[in-house]
């Protein structure tokens, strides 16, 4: 077997390429090709020192077997106090001396940067997406979330990686059932909102550019005790979230202002899932355009993005308030479910909210660890 590094853009499309091979099923939600293509572009490019290098493993007949992508983050050292070697969008055949290889090579690599510990898959920081996920392999997954075949947790295992930051995603498919009354699951005294001087916001097209700035600031402050979140630039939000504007159902995206100040908030946006799955991830203009005209075609399931309340005002009922308000528009807008992104398990907080409207896990999802021997 050889490790290669994909320097040319025909590298690129067998690197990609791997994962059609591997998931014809349709429960593999392919990342967004043209996010791929900029991270590639920046590493080819010499454009970042740090930028991602993407790799790949050939057997002896020159197919692609493995890949994945080797990067560092300065805020994932500070956060873990050690030097950490990432690795990401990492795929390999059922055959773990395959796997054996692929970790070997960035175990190496890692030695070679003067890294301490391997840490993934991570895509590209565990608090944007990544992971592997460990059960209801069954069950298909969605946008912004992780999926692979179940003997990707045995062979992790097998190679000695321990798991960290453990969470879960979920799915809530009783959003319309009839006695699933918002203000039973989620009370709150309405005479607070003028008391405390609370205004629920929703979404706006026109001011989508100054309500990301607000969630910025909002969502840095809500997760920074949180060991798998390091914090995030607008940059780096707005590249996360660009687009989102066209296909925003302004009812989704809500957060609380409390005298005049945003202290709490939830993102959810139409699930386009099977959109593109059908693409394979490949959001060229005309496919964009196609998504838009059909936008319509998936108001019937939601995704919870992210969700948090600023640390001075936890306790005190106010995500209970929004999830209410969530619950009360994804019934009169038609949809039926809901799912969640990554939840850690030991944020209890954020899972209860789900579990009040009947959700339920759909995969168990964790990240690897490894220490790299010198």
């Amino acid at each position: 077997m050889h490790f290669e590094t994909a320097l040319t853009r025909r590298d690129f499309d067998r690197w990609l390429a791997l994962t059609d091979r591997l998931y014809p099923t349709g429960q593999f939600v392919p990342p967004i090709r043209q996010h791929l293509v900029a991270l590639f572009n920046r590493y080819r490019l010499g454009a970042e020192k740090d930028a991602c290098r993407f790799c790949y493993v050939l057997d002896g007949s020159g197919e692609v077997v493995a890949r994945t992508t080797l990067h560092s983050e300065a805020r994932i050292d500070q956060k873990l106090r050690q030097r950490v070697q990432l690795f990401g969008f990492t795929e390999f055949v059922d055959q773990y001396d395959v796997f054996q290889f692929l970790m070997d090579e960035i175990a190496s690599h890692g030695r070679r940067t003067d890294r301490r510990l391997m840490l993934g898959p991570a895509n590209l920081l565990p608090n944007e997406y990544g992971g592997v996920v460990t059960s209801n392999f069954h069950q298909p997954s969605f946008l912004d979330a992780p999926y692979n075949h179940d003997y990707y947790p045995d062979y992790y295992r097998r190679y000695g990686f321990s798991p960290r930051f453990d969470s879960s995603t979920f799915i809530c498919d009783a959003i319309a059932a009839s006695e699933l009354d918002p203000d039973l699951v989620f009370p709150f005294d309405d005479n607070r909102l003028e008391a405390e001087h609370l205004e629920i916001r929703h979404g706006d097209r026109r001011h989508f550019r100054e309500q990301v700035r607000a969630l910025h600031e909002m969502l840095n402050a809500s997760f920074s005790c949180l060991d798998y979140y390091t914090q995030i630039t607008i940059g780096e939000l707005w590249a996360r979230v660009e687009g989102l504007a066209h296909l925003l159902d302004e009812r989704l995206l809500l957060y609380l202002v409390r005298e005049g100040r945003p202290v709490a908030f939830i993102v959810c946006m139409p699930d386009i899932s099977s959109f593109i799955t059908d693409v394979r991830g490949n959001m060229h203009g005309l496919n964009l355009i196609r998504l838009w005209l059909f936008r319509r075609h998936f108001r019937r399931t939601a995704i919870l993005l992210i969700k948090g309340t600023v640390p001075s005002m936890q306790g005190k009922g106010y995500m209970t308030l929004l999830s209410r308000e969530l619950l009360k528009n994804l019934r009169s807008g038609g949809y039926s479910t809901l799912r969640c992104t990554s939840i850690e398990r030991s944020n209890r907080s954020s899972s209860s909210q789900l579990l009040r409207m009947r959700g339920r896990v759909l995969h168990d999802v964790t990240y690897y660890q490894l220490a790299i021997t010198p």
